[in-house]
Parts: structure tokens; sequence; C-alpha cells
């Protein structure tokens, strides 16, 4: 763990084969961060995208190195990612990234290195799809360890008392699976941060060592210097760390811990995350300048989408052989997440969504006409739960936003409270499309109070971002890449759980059905 680095220009074509040697699951590989333009049949998403690989199957993804950045792929199938099926996606930019002239340094001047955080779980993804799926939640867990590049201590080797501070004397041979970052003190270095995680978000930081961020999903900011960086599953950044301090012991070496520790959920039966380094919010600077263009939209020309998240419980449930059958005794039996009330599922018609869309545009055309709806149910676009579908919490639909490219869109995501009362962040992730995030705010969303105090001057892009507890996010981006793009809570048990929707933008434009999505 992680799997291996995948590195290219912008621009340059990449062409990737993927065997799936597993006897007995399916799989799919989803390329976080790139974006797919002409290319949607290669965004990885299993029942999305294309059909799922089964067992000894092959597939060729062939697609655009686009665009530059911090990315990472990983598989799109159930919870299979934080089995191990991730690793990191760099893609070097044709000119350099104008943080170096503005820290004062070259290119030559600054090494990189990967910085792979993830998640380990005990169980694997079939036990932990499988307690979620009960009547009764068997949930997940906390992780038994956090990764970097693929090693860490488990939470059971660390005498895990809350919030003592990590001992390495603590469990008998186990530094050899404490992760050692080599850097030459006096050099500076670019670190690239990945969350390839399923759960926790975590906060890194570097003893007697600042972070300054200069890149975000893909996106060039203006550098600001942090003392500890909190990243949540899906994101990415780099910061420059400057190996400037302390001075060589005997052996010429001087060693500073590296320490992760879990944010946004409850600290008690929590890992840490120790590492060695061994010395041997932000302003875009965006050369994406066409997506300005949704922030100096007239507020009439923005179609604005309301959503609010909450959680139920279903009449229904997974059946055996992945489709839905009814609770016993016509109750409720299975914990869902909803938007607007409709908790997402799977199209049940063996074909991926995108075969549907793709075939109803062109013989319907595009838009369609009257009410006819094209590959699922819609959302509404506003809370007004009175209209369906998604009356009744219970709803589950492949729920659809339909949208022509080159409208303005925004949905404003609002984070209620769950089952028992306690509200959860949520790293929102949009495949396909980069977005600005235009507000923020704790508590209801009011479109009235709030919408004049967005930031429509310099806020950030990205393609993934935090949905805090009790609060509402407004992320706002042009439709410019027909496809079929999930937007989706990063976490993979809340994924699993129906926390997310489909996008379609202008599908009679993506062109013809390929081999991946008509033999399912």
């Amino acid at each position: 763990l992680p799997g291996p680095l995948i590195e290219a220009e912008e621009g340059d074509t990449i062409r990737i084969t993927i065997t799936n040697k597993n006897e007995i699951m399916a799989t799919t590989v989803h390329w976080h961060g790139l974006h797919q333009r002409g290319t949607v049949w290669n965004d990885g998403t299993s029942q999305i995208t294309q059909c799922s690989l089964s067992p000894f199957e092959s597939q060729t993804y062939e697609f655009i190195a686009y665009p530059a950045g911090t990315h990472y792929w990983h598989s799109h199938q159930g919870m299979t990612a934080t089995d191990g099926i991730a690793g990191p996606i760099v893609i070097h930019p044709k000119i350099p990234e104008p943080f170096y002239e503005e820290l004062n340094l070259s290119v030559d001047d600054v090494e990189e290195q990967m910085l792979f955080l993830m998640d380990y779980f005990d169980d694997t993804s079939l036990q932990r799809e499988a307690g979620l799926a009960s009547e009764s939640l068997n949930w997940i867990g906390n992780p038994a360890s956090l990764l970097l590049n693929g090693k860490g201590l488990s939470k059971y080797c660390t005498n895990f008392t809350g919030q003592q501070p990590f001992s390495k004397y603590s469990c008998s041979d186990t530094l050899q699976w404490t992760p050692s970052i080599l850097v030459e003190q006096g050099k500076t270095y670019r670190f690239r941060v990945v969350n390839g995680g399923g759960l926790v978000m975590q906060n890194l930081a570097i003893n007697q060592h600042n972070m300054t961020i200069v890149e975000v999903d893909g996106t060039n900011v203006v550098p600001y210097t942090v003392q500890n960086l909190t990243i949540a599953p899906g994101q990415r950044y780099s910061v420059i760390v400057y190996a400037d301090q302390g001075e060589n012991d005997d052996d010429g070496e001087e060693n500073f811990w590296m320490q992760s520790l879990v944010a946004g959920r409850p600290l008690s039966n929590m890992p840490e995350g120790n590492w060695v380094l061994n010395n041997i919010t932000t302003t875009t600077r965006t050369t994406h300048e066409s997506e300005r263009t949704a922030l100096s939209a007239n507020e009439s020309d923005v179609t604005r989408y309301h959503l609010t998240l909450t959680q139920g419980w279903s009449t229904t449930k997974s059946g055996p052989y992945g489709d839905r059958v009814s609770c016993a005794g016509g109750g409720t039996c299975q914990v869902v997440w909803t938007l607007n009330n409709i908790s997402f599922v799977y199209p049940d018609s063996g074909n991926p969504l995108i075969y549907t869309a793709v075939e109803e545009s062109q013989r319907l055309g595009w838009p369609l006409p009257g009410p006819l709806s094209v590959a699922g149910d819609s959302v509404p676009s506003d809370d007004d739960d009175t209209t369906p579908p998604g009356y009744y919490i219970q709803q589950q639909a492949t729920s659809v936003i339909r949208l022509n490219e080159g409208d303005v869109a925004e949905f404003v995501i609002e984070n209620s409270v769950g089952i028992g009362g306690t509200s959860e962040f949520h790293p929102w992730h949009f495949h396909g499309h980069s977005f600005w995030v235009v507000g923020r705010g704790i508590g209801p969303y009011n479109e009235t109070q709030d919408v004049p105090n967005y930031n429509l001057v310099n806020p950030v892009l990205r393609d993934t971002t935090v949905g805090l507890k009790n609060s509402w996010v407004a992320i706002r981006f042009i439709a410019n890449n027909p496809g079929v793009w999930y937007l989706h809570c990063h976490i993979e048990s809340h994924l699993t759980m129906g926390m997310g929707f489909v996008v379609i933008v202008s599908p009679n434009k993506i062109g013809s059905l390929t081999d991946s999505v008509q033999y399912c």
C-alpha cells in the first residue's frame, strides 16, 4: 500500500489496462480529480459510467491528463478502495506554477515527496458493507490504524487510552512499521498530501516545521502558511516545507515527529498516526479562467438547488442479488442517508446510468419534452418536501439533476442531524468538474440573507469540499462537460448508505455508446 504512482504531463494521453485478478469481486477504477473531458466512459464509476469489471476481465482506460495537480486513483466499487485499491496521480503542468516565483524558488530547488494518507480497517470491505446493510446497522467502527505511504502502527500496539501521547516504547518490534520521510537539512520540499482514506478526516503536523499551502485539488492558490493541515477523504494539498530546523546529532541525523490526529470525529478509541521526518484556506490562482464566468453570472442566470441532508430508516434493504427487498412485516429496517428525502440507489435496469441517459436523449431529444425523466427520479430544486419524489424519507431512487451544457448551477448542501441527534462532517466530491466554494454558514440556510454574503471575488476552486457539522456549504460551477457525473460524500460508508446523486449534462452530446456500458 498504496498502489503505484501514475505520473504524466498536462495534455499527455494516459492509457492504462486494468486486470481484475480477484476471484470473487468486481471492480472499477476512478481517476479522482481528472475531468475526463470527452472521455466520460473512462470515469470508472461502477453502474454510473460503466459496467463493473468482473473477475479475470481486463479493461483499458484512455484519457487526457487534465487538470494538472495532485490527484489519485481508487476503486469505485463498493468499499474496496480502503482494501488497498488506491494510489497517487501527479499531473505536471506545462509551465511552472506561480508559487515558485512568489516564494522565490526555482523548480530545481524543490524536491517532491508523496504523503499518501489512509485509514486501515481490520474488517474487509465485504464485512463492512454487510454490517451497513444489516437491519440493526452494524457500524464499521473506527480504523485500526492510520497509514502514511502504507505504513503505520496499529492502535492495539500503542496502548491507546484516548488522548494520551504516543510512545514508541509501548509495543515491541513495531518501529519498522513507523514510516520515515527522508529529507536533507537545508533543502526545500514539496509534499503532495493525499487523503486516500474512507472514513476519517486527518490533521497533519510536523514538529518545529510550518507548511505553506500552494495547491488545493489541482488548483494553484496564493501561498498560505499553516502549522497544521486538516485534510478530508478525497482531498489533496501541496505544501512547501523548509528542512531548516535543528542541528545534526553525532550520527549526522536529526529526527522530528510527523503526527496525524483524527479530526471531526470523537477521539475515543481512535488511533493516532505517528511518523518521522528524518533530517539527513486560501485564495485561488488558477489558469482555468473560463470557470470564472460562474462567479460573474447574473443571479437570475444561476440555477440553485437547495439539498437538505438527513438520515432515516428505509422500508427496503439490500437483497441477496444486489436488488432491493421489502423489510419484514412492511416496517423499517435499514438506516440510510438522504438528500431531499431521497436515498441514492444504483439503477436496476442492468445497464449503467449513462446508457439510459444517452439512449433516451437520442430517442426523445434534449432537453426532454414534458415531465419525462431520463435515467432516474428528479431531485426537487427547493426545500419543499411536499413535491414528489422524496415525500417520504424511505424513498430510494436513482436521483438525478439534469443540466444543459453551459448552465451555471449552484448546489447548497445543508447538513442536518442523524438519527442519534448528532451531526457529522461530509466531504463532497464532484466527478468531471471543479467548483467554486462560494459560501458557508452555521445553522439553516437562508437564501435571502446568505446569498448577498457569498464570496464571488476570490473563492477557492476545488473538486472536494467539506460540509461541516450543523452547517451548509454552497458550491457553484459551469456545466461545461457533457456527461453523467456522480456527486457524493467521499466517506465510503456514507456513500454505501445512499449519500449522493448524479448530475446529467447534455447526454445528447456524449457520443455513441461504448462496449463498456452495453454488455453488462
